[in-house]
């Protein structure tokens, strides 16, 4: 199993645990809102984690999330009353600790927040009673609004020289506070402007110089494409790559090409990675035969005879026919050549409607490929 659905196990008090299997890689919004769990140890390949996937776990003591995460999304685990301890493992990806994360996380006492982190949200430890000490990632560049309200137990805080935006009202309520500040910094600049408590430290010597991001494999990025159409010319329709929730632009990111995107069948498009992205990345493609018409319908006694257009790289057709026009419980006549365009239905039920449509297929390699249906018509047999 890769992915959790959203809202999967919400509100499933009576479940205090849970096993996730290596091979997860999604957990869905509200997966396991207001769930009962106590524990829980996120296995290493989950990579995106959705708004809400553990709000309100009230029963959750502890929680660990893998290095292989790169999307962690908003509230989190707000008003989560008994979570102490939350563990981000070393090489975790996440670039914010987005709103209200660990809101009125009242007894949570150890977080590390892992280094990748440039921003923390609104409210992101608002209400976090028990918390007394932080250390803030060295490359940590905004603070949003709010950010610490009411953390009275809250001591000593250092603040990083990387931070440059600090919102309105982010210690309002710290009461015990004392920032720690580089001499010299926006923080310095903020905290004497806010009337706030600060020490001044030097900055630390030598400054170390910022690595550059890794390029990411195009492999750990998912890509999408939509089924085509037959039209006799090569084919290259967009692709959707994403990277988590970033989107790829083709040109910037990565280049393509295609293979076999002409005849009906499978086609390769083979991305190359650009800039920031490295490796290749293959994705394949149907192309399928153009629908056809269906012409004409004639009543029988208890039967209809249906003609269509002849269709274009096509092997032959399939009759649908059914008393439903939703086709639930149809039953299908294939047409095992593209040359007949006329077909006979018998046995049927006399004074009854029944709705009928046509399309084409091509056999390639003992696979068939299917165009769309026809428009649907009726007919009345006799």
């Amino acid at each position: 199993m890769t992915r959790i659905l959203p809202f999967a196990f919400s509100e499933c008090g009576p479940l205090d645990k849970v096993t996730l299997a290596k091979g997860l890689e999604f957990i869905g919004e509200g997966a396991f809102f207001s769930s009962g769990l106590k524990r829980l140890d996120i296995p290493e390949g989950v990579k995106v984690i959705e708004t809400g996937a553990f709000h309100q776990s009230q029963s959750l003591e502890s929680i660990s999330f893998p290095a292989s995460l790169e999307y962690l999304g908003t509230y989190m685990l707000g008003f989560s009353e008994k979570l102490k301890t939350v563990t981000f493992a070393e090489g975790c990806r996440i670039d914010i600790l987005d709103k209200d994360t660990f809101y009125s996380c009242t007894a949570l006492k150890n977080v590390n927040i892992p280094e990748s982190v440039r921003t923390l949200g609104q409210y992101a430890f608002a209400e976090c009673k028990a918390l007394t000490h932080l250390k803030l990632p060295d490359n940590l560049t905004t603070i949003m609004c709010y950010a610490f309200q009411n953390c009275p137990n809250l001591k000593e805080l250092e603040i990083p020289a990387s931070v440059t935006t600090i919102g309105t009202d982010v210690f309002d309520g710290c009461t015990a506070l004392t920032l720690v500040v580089v001499k010299g910094s926006y923080a310095e600049q903020y905290a004497r402007e806010q009337g706030l408590s600060y020490r001044t430290v030097s900055a630390p010597t030598p400054v170390p110089t910022a690595t550059p991001a890794p390029k990411v494999k195009l492999s750990k990025c998912t890509a999408t494409v939509k089924s085509q159409v037959y039209t006799g010319k090569a084919l290259k329709p967009a692709i959707t790559v994403k990277y988590g929730k970033v989107a790829l632009k083709k040109g910037t990111d990565y280049t393509v090409t295609y293979a076999q995107n002409k005849a009906v069948g499978t086609a390769t498009a083979t991305l190359k990675g650009k800039g920031k992205y490295t490796g290749t990345k293959k994705v394949s493609f149907k192309i399928l035969p153009p629908a056809v018409a269906l012409s004409q319908l004639k009543a029988g006694v208890k039967s209809f005879s249906a003609t269509w257009k002849k269709g274009t790289a096509n092997t032959g057709y399939q009759l649908q026919y059914a008393l439903k026009k939703n086709f639930s419980g149809a039953k299908t006549v294939k047409v095992a050549k593209a040359r007949i365009l006329k077909a006979t239905v018998k046995a049927l039920k006399s004074g009854k409607t029944y709705y009928v449509r046509v399309r084409a297929y091509k056999t390639v390699d003992k696979q068939n490929y299917y165009s769309a249906w026809s428009a649907v018509k009726r007919v009345k047999v006799k």
